[in-house]
């Protein structure tokens, strides 16, 4: 991203692209851009409701002291034993597939400690073979999962993405959200990744405690990143999508003038990646709002909101978008204040 020896050609690239996406919304009969998307990935919350989250964002995100946070992490992970240092990176790189397979307990152990349904299909998953991997020079990189397999690329064979994975596919396998929200299949997956956390944080043995806590921590900070890319790359898809833009350069104005006077000089060049990822990331923020939020709720009831997962994962009502299926689980709004809150609560109590 912050290679500024491509950025000419990228700017180039979006600049056509921008345009082609103009006329394809005007053609089909929207009023902009980021309308159409909204539409193709199954939204249905108001622009009422992106504006709070943005709102939100700014108010109890974008503050937070991240350089603090992050020296918080490494004083943490300096006060660890070497042995603890190491397995903290084993469980951070090493492939489940390596044949050692310590990492792989863990996921067997906490597919166990759900039960239900969920113990079911994780068994049906490893049994029957519903995952592939490859560790071949010109593989895939990646992972990714459809409705009926996983594949791990050489780059993405840790535990936290096998876990992750699985969330895919266990909402696809027990619920309709083929023809749900983005937003709605992202949160199965990161919604996942963190209770699988908030498991190993409290049901492991105690001389791991520390090396999990910085884990999440970890996760935590990173997490708030991603809310505040979220929220910035809507703006910036908003503006870009409804002003008149008569250059490259007018592209690389916009972007930088929301860093300056919306986001405190905290953004790197991120728009470099909105040709692939195009109204993609708002789906991936409240998603993640609403996986810390099912974090929080499991630190205090780990099993209640094990449950809240598994009711989630296999709603049955096709109409349902985000909102519908978190709150009706006892989960927070995602664009509610009420969900910041509690992530910066979340912050606060790691950064002790």
């Amino acid at each position: 991203l912050n290679d500024n020896s491509n950025t000419s050609q990228i700017l180039e690239l979006l600049y056509r692209f921008v345009n082609k996406n103009k006329e394809l919304s005007e053609y089909l009969g929207f009023d902009s851009y980021t309308e159409y998307k909204d539409v193709m990935y199954s939204r249905i919350y108001t622009k009422d409701d992106v504006n709070d989250f943005i709102s939100n964002v700014k108010e109890y995100i974008l503050p937070i002291d991240f350089d603090s946070f992050a020296n918080k992490i490494r004083s943490k992970v300096a006060r660890i034993s070497y042995p603890e240092y190491a397995y903290l990176v084993e469980f951070e790189e090493t492939s489940i597939f390596d044949g050692d397979y310590k990492t792989k307990r863990l996921a067997n152990d906490y597919a166990k400690k759900i039960g239900g349904n969920y113990y079911k299909t994780y068994s049906d998953y490893n049994n029957k073979g519903y995952y592939v991997f490859s560790n071949e020079e010109n593989c895939l990189t990646g992972a990714y999962t459809n409705d009926c397999l996983s594949y791990f690329g050489k780059d993405c064979q840790d535990v936290s993405t096998f876990i992750h994975e699985f969330g895919h596919y266990y909402s696809f396998t027990n619920g309709d959200v083929l023809e749900k929200s983005l937003d709605l299949k992202e949160f199965y997956s990161q919604a996942n990744e963190f209770l699988f956390m908030s498991y190993l944080e409290q049901y492991s043995d105690s001389y791991l405690k520390d090396v999990y806590d910085i884990e999440s921590s970890i996760k935590l900070i990173d997490s708030c990143n991603t809310l505040i890319i979220g929220s910035a790359f809507r703006e910036y898809e908003e503006k870009i999508y409804t002003s008149t833009i008569s250059t490259p350069a007018d592209l690389y104005e916009i972007w930088n003038e929301l860093n300056s006077n919306e986001y405190n000089m905290q953004l790197d060049d991120y728009w470099k990646i909105e040709i692939r990822y195009d109204v993609y990331y708002l789906s991936y923020a409240t998603s993640l709002t609403g996986a810390l939020s099912l974090y929080s709720y499991s630190q205090n009831n780990f099993s209640n909101a094990a449950l809240a997962y598994m009711n989630a994962a296999c709603n049955s009502n096709i109409d349902d978008d985000i909102v519908e299926v978190l709150t009706k689980n006892h989960l927070d709004d995602p664009f509610s204040e009420e969900a910041f809150i509690h992530i910066l609560n979340l912050v606060e109590e790691k950064s002790k």
